[in-house]
């Protein structure tokens, strides 16, 4: 399988004008980083963030990790553990890092904080793919 790219993810695809347009990645160490603010539409409860766009910011945040170091993978199996509710309007930190890598899996793990704590993390293994 090969894996190209056309701007139009829905996480970060500046070309999406329905996705996330998650931006300002920056590798930290051993760790990827961004800082995302989930806007009001991405609700699910009222003034709550849909858990699955939290689900998929943290896939993102662990696919970016590896795109960085020249490895194109596809999510194989996440597993998300909600901590508290994530308001709308909320300025949080979104970090992830490599745990192991076996063959062409890999895992890895993710969280979104601020500075009272963890919101929810992830735990993920990624399928090595081939790209372009």
């Amino acid at each position: 399988m090969r894996l190209d790219t056309d701007d139009f993810c829905f996480a970060c695809g500046r070309s999406n004008p329905h996705g996330l347009r998650l931006d300002g990645f920056r590798l930290e160490g051993d760790s990827y980083a961004f800082d995302w603010t989930p806007e009001p539409h991405f609700q699910g409860w009222p003034r709550i963030v849909h858990g699955g766009i939290i689900t998929t910011v943290l896939d993102e945040a662990v696919t970016r990790l590896l795109w960085e170091q020249g490895i194109a993978a596809l999510t194989a199996e996440i597993s998300v553990r909600f901590l508290r509710p994530l308001p709308v309007n909320t300025g949080t930190r979104v970090q992830a890092r490599m745990t192991d890598q076996r063959g062409r899996l890999i895992h890895a793990e993710a969280a979104i904080s601020d500075a009272d704590g963890e919101y929810a993390r992830a735990r993920v293994t990624m399928l090595r793919v081939e790209h372009a």
